[in-house]
């Protein structure tokens, strides 16, 4: 189970980790900001264990012809796998999918 209690950067382990059970369906957590959201998003992958059981997409708003770092940038604040999507992956738990 998750603690009730929120995660701060003075208590990232508030909250707990959970392994993915085969018998529960995975839960895939979707996040979305404009470009100027990486703060953001690195905030919470550093206070995120890396075993919650779930998998996260990562949506960013940028133009199309702008080629992302993103995934490269989150890599650091995780020790989840971050991965750019293309075609259609395989969603792991404990993954983290950007879509470029």
């Amino acid at each position: 189970m998750l603690s009730r209690q929120p995660p701060t950067r003075s208590n990232p382990t508030a909250l707990k980790s959970v392994a993915a059970s085969p018998n529960l369906p995975l839960v895939v957590v979707g996040i979305g900001a404009s470009a100027g959201g990486l703060q953001a998003y690195t905030e919470l992958l550093e206070c995120l264990p890396p075993n919650t059981g779930m998998a996260f997409v990562i949506v960013q708003h940028l133009p199309a012809e702008h080629e992302s770092l993103l995934a490269t940038l989150l890599s650091r604040a995780t020790a989840m796998p971050v991965v750019e999507v293309h075609d259609e992956p395989h969603v792991e738990p404990n993954c983290i999918y950007v879509i470029p």
